[in-house]
This record gives structure tokens, C-alpha cells and sequence, in this order.
């Protein structure tokens, strides 16, 4: 897993979680979402029964921006996960997407 960030000149005027891509995916996804301001931030991925599979970042501090996460696959155990469903959560302060 990867977590990259850019910043353009004009900066995102809301917050906005994208389609993960490719979907469905066999070994690997990306997950973007844009901020417009410095936030504390959490990604996590579920499965089909709620439970949670691996939190993506986690972060304090994330800038203001458009960020991608490179998820692959793998659950906290560093295993891969079995072929699914699975759902992620964009998580801002209290808020959740």
C-alpha cells in the first residue's frame, strides 16, 4: 500500500471520495478523495459483514489536496483477502463517506 498526494494551484472546494479504480479489482485498487482543508483523516476497507479487513492511513495532519491510496489487496496481516466484496470508509474528523 501507498499513500500519494497532490497539490494543484487551485486547491479542492469540498470534499469528494472517487470510485476506486479498477472495479472490480483483482490484486490492486486506488482509492482517491480531495480535501480542501488540513484535516485528520482515516481510510479503512470492510468486508461484505462489516468487519473491518485494514485501515489504509490513518493521519492527523493530511494537507489540503487530492490524495490516492494504493491499496493492495492485503489485510492487516499482510495476506491477501479472498476474492469479495469489500467497502471503504473515508473518514473526516466525526464525518464519514
Amino acid at each position: 500500500m501507498s499513500v500519494s498526494s497532490t497539490q494543484a494551484y487551485v486547491l479542492p472546494t469540498e470534499t469528494k471520495l472517487l470510485s476506486n479504480y479498477p472495479n472490480p479489482f483483482n490484486a490492486a485498487t486506488i482509492i482517491s478523495f480531495s480535501l480542501p482543508n488540513k484535516n485528520t483523516v482515516t481510510v479503512e476497507v470492510f468486508n461484505i459483514i462489516a468487519q473491518k479487513i485494514k485501515t489504509l492511513l490513518n493521519s492527523n495532519a493530511l494537507t489540503a489536496g487530492t490524495h490516492r491510496i494504493d491499496w493492495d489487496g492485503k489485510n492487516e496481516q499482510g495476506n491477501n483477502v479472498s476474492t469479495g466484496i469489500y467497502f471503504y470508509r473515508l473518514s473526516i474528523n466525526d464525518y464519514h463517506y
